[in-house]
């Protein structure tokens, strides 16, 4: 009679997870006309879904219709400003010039306009009320910013924070329409994403904001180490002077990833890399990534990079002791491909501690491609 298993000497678990139409889907959305923002297209979204959000201005329904007339009154300020080509330089003491009023800089390649729309004096000094459009890369679409009671002194200076807060909630798709980068306003969710504007316009950017992934990547894990509802999301918050250079480090609640059932991950080290200049320090693209095979594409390479993490086994993969078994891996990417990374352990389950269903086993060592 057989009383024991032993010496289960590698286990080999190999699971490829590749979105099908990714590819077709890029070509798709590529090909799609960009329309101007549109002041009256800002659907009510429900922030309990298990889906992304609509790309593009979200509001809860209680915000919508203040955010749509403050989305038409800047159409209106910008659509003035164009049209008679008003700019400006910068503000100062001594300058004149008829409102609305433009000033334009460009940062990075990308342009941040400020649109002044209103300006009343005081004793010692003036107060604007002003706008601050920018045209995302990603999608062609316009962020609308808006600031009030903004200070400014007879000697040509900001006097004190000039900040202006983002219209609304703000959902921009990446890697393969799986992923969100969702922005978080004042006037929306109660978020806290703004600009900062000085006497030449545009400083700098203060994001409040999230990483949202698709149910088709990852799945939220609740205590008991089962899949829940809802999505898994990654809040962060950041100040940055270029918007083509977003690298971040974010912090992942446990999730297993969709088709690998039972596998637990939890991450210890990860980046958001949203930028075009640079990756994260120490990023590894695996064998036959293009960022890894052409070197000149590794910086236009976005998603999410996980230096480290630790790997849940199944349960059924438990200890005499009841306990789960897990390892630690490097090196997870969550991009445009899905989830890619080949994690490998070494001595995870000996003979004296493997139970299972009272069969004595071990598991020597394992391996995990994704």
């Amino acid at each position: 009679m057989i009383s024991s298993v032993s010496g289960v000497g590698i286990l080999l678990v190999f699971v490829t997870l590749l979105a099908h139409d990714i590819e077709a889907k890029n070509r798709a959305d590529s090909s799609k006309t960009k329309q101007p923002f549109c002041a009256a297209c800002v659907p009510e979204v429900t922030r309990t879904s298990d889906v992304l959000y609509p790309e593009g201005p979200t509001a809860v329904p209680s915000a919508t219709d203040s955010i749509r007339k403050l989305l038409s009154k800047a159409t209106a300020v910008f659509k003035a400003i164009d049209s008679t080509k008003n700019f400006i330089a910068g503000l100062s003491g001594k300058q004149q010039f008829h409102l609305p009023v433009g000033i334009g800089k460009v940062v990075g390649g990308l342009r941040y306009d400020v649109g002044i729309y209103a300006i009343r004096l005081k004793p010692s000094y003036a107060e604007i009320d002003a706008f601050m459009r920018f045209t995302l890369p990603q999608n062609g679409e316009t962020l609308i910013f808006h600031g009030v009671g903004i200070k400014f002194s007879r000697g040509g200076g900001i006097i004190g924070d000039a900040t202006l807060q983002l219209a609304g909630d703000y959902a921009i798709n990446f890697s393969g329409n799986k992923s969100q980068l969702v922005l978080k306003g004042a006037f929306g969710s109660g978020g806290n994403t703004f600009v900062r504007m000085d006497c030449d316009g545009f400083r700098e950017m203060s994001l409040d904001a999230e990483v949202r992934f698709s149910r088709d990547l990852l799945l939220p894990e609740d205590k008991e180490g089962f899949t829940a509802d809802g999505n898994v999301t990654a809040p962060f918050q950041a100040v940055i002077s270029d918007w083509n250079d977003i690298v971040v480090q974010i912090s992942l609640p446990h999730f297993q990833i969709n088709g690998l059932t039972g596998f637990g991950f939890s991450i210890t080290d990860a980046v958001f890399d949203f930028s075009d200049i640079r990756n994260a320090p120490g990023v590894i693209f695996p064998k036959g990534y293009s960022a890894e095979s052409d070197p000149s594409l590794a910086n236009l390479w976005r998603g999410v990079y996980v230096r480290r993490l630790s790997v849940r086994l199944p349960s059924h993969f438990k200890t005499k002791q009841n306990t789960a078994t897990s390892f630690t891996a490097t090196d997870l990417l969550i991009d445009h491909q899905g989830v890619s990374g080949t994690f490998a352990g070494n001595t995870i389950i000996p003979l004296t501690d493997g139970d299972m269903n009272g069969w004595a086993f071990s598991v020597d060592s394992l391996s995990v491609s994704l």
